[in-house]
Parts: C-alpha cells; sequence; structure tokens
C-alpha cells in the first residue's frame, strides 16, 4: 500500500509575529515558518512537502529566529562579529546558522568592526589610555589590526592621516590630564611627594607613556605654600 504525500492544508498568521506563517499539514502536524521561506520557496495549499523541504523549513525557522535575536541584541549598543557570535553560541545557535546570520548582518551594515572600533575611539579617547584601549577592544574580540590602524590615526575615512594621528596622541594627553586633575584632587589629604608618587604609578598602570605620564604630573603636582616637595618629575 503506498503510503500518502504529505501535503500543505491551510495555512495562517503566528499571533504576535506579523512576518511569521503556521502551516499546517495533511498529517495533522504544523510548523511556523518565515512569511519570507513561504514566498522565496513558492510554497502553496496543496503541495506536496518532502523531508527534505521540511528539513530546509526548519533550517529556515532557526535562521529567522537566530537573526531576529542577534538584532534584538544589536539594538542595545554596536557590536563587534566576535561579540555576536558569541551571543549566538550562548544561543545554543549551530555555528552554520550563526555564520549565515552574521554575514546577512554584516551585509546590512548592522555589524561593522572598523565602525565599532573607530566610535569607541570617539567615545573613550579622553577616559583612557591607547594602551587600554586596545585591551578593552580586544577583549570585544576587534582584530589587533583594525585596532592598530584607528589608534595610529590612520582609520578609513580620515583625509589627513598625520593630523589624524597628532588628534590620537593629543586625545590621550588629555585623558591622562584629565584623569591626573581628578586623582589630585580625591587624594588631597596625602603628603605631596607621597600623592605625586602615586599619581605617577596609578597613570602608569592605566597605560599610559612615560612622557605623557610625566607632563600630566607635572600639570597637576604644583605644591602649595607650605607643602614638603622632593625633586620635581
Amino acid at each position: 500500500m503506498n503510503e500518502q504525500p504529505v501535503v500543505i492544508t491551510g495555512r495562517t498568521g503566528v499571533p504576535g509575529r506579523a512576518d511569521w506563517l503556521r502551516i499546517e499539514l495533511s498529517n495533522g502536524e504544523a510548523l511556523e515558518v518565515p512569511l519570507a521561506s513561504w514566498l522565496d520557496r513558492g510554497l502553496r495549499l496543496g503541495q506536496a512537502v518532502t523531508p527534505d523541504l521540511l528539513q530546509a523549513l526548519a533550517e529556515d525557522a532557526a535562521e529567522a529566529k537566530a537573526y531576529q535575536q542577534a538584532l534584538a541584541y544589536l539594538q542595545r549598543r554596536d557590536r563587534t562579529a566576535q561579540e555576536v557570535r558569541r551571543f549566538l553560541q550562548r544561543k545554543n545557535v549551530p555555528a552554520p546558522v550563526a555564520a549565515s546570520v552574521l554575514q546577512r548582518l554584516q551585509a546590512a551594515g548592522w555589524v561593522d568592526d572598523a565602525r565599532f572600533v573607530l566610535r569607541f575611539w570617539e567615545m573613550h579617547r579622553e577616559q583612557m589610555s591607547r594602551q587600554e584601549m586596545r585591551w578593552r577592544l580586544r577583549q570585544r574580540g576587534a582584530a589587533s589590526s583594525l585596532i592598530d590602524t584607528v589608534l595610529a590615526g590612520n582609520a578609513p575615512g580620515a583625509a589627513d592621516g598625520e593630523t589624524r594621528g597628532s588628534d590620537v596622541e593629543n586625545s590621550e594627553r588629555s585623558a591622562a590630564l584629565r584623569l591626573a586633575e581628578k586623582y589630585w584632587r580625591t587624594h588631597a589629604s596625602l603628603p605631596w611627594l607621597r600623592r605625586r608618587e602615586r599619581l605617577s604609578a596609578w597613570l602608569y598602570r592605566r597605560g599610559f607613556p612615560a612622557a605623557v605620564v610625566q607632563d600630566a604630573v607635572r600639570a597637576v603636582a604644583v605644591p602649595e605654600a607650605g607643602e614638603e616637595c622632593g625633586p620635581k618629575p
């Protein structure tokens, strides 16, 4: 006796998901698929559903779900490609599906590591050293070569590399001075010499170059009348 083929017997919308359809099958089963799958695959009522087609529809649904999860993740802030990969991995998305989702996100401009690194520098350039910035960006999965390009002042779109490079250096000096001023105010109870030494050590730990540290310390460590001070740095 020949087994009857499974065919599509009905379709309805999915409540709360305007871009999804619920497909009813003649064997009593049902599956939810993206509306795009119905259209792109030319599905219709009465169409036979083969095991291969069922598998393809399941993969379409898995990718569409992962894509929506990734979009929601990206709504909070910009992310690197590696951050998106890690997120999808935590959601137990299969590696091939995650790769396809990431490729779509990059093609649509949702994920752009070059843009991410440049924006990160623009937002934090007067808050941290280049060394600390490099470490934080590597933690987020940005490529070292891309980070080095931006922190050297050679980011894409820079009209004058020399000017941009000077801007990066000046921003780092401004960051050191800003942090030094705050540290100097909040540690006012310390003796002048100890406060100066601790400030220098603290700036070094934050990753600032020696020359930048020395300039920042000179600028803020001005002894007041009556304060004991050693040789200037």
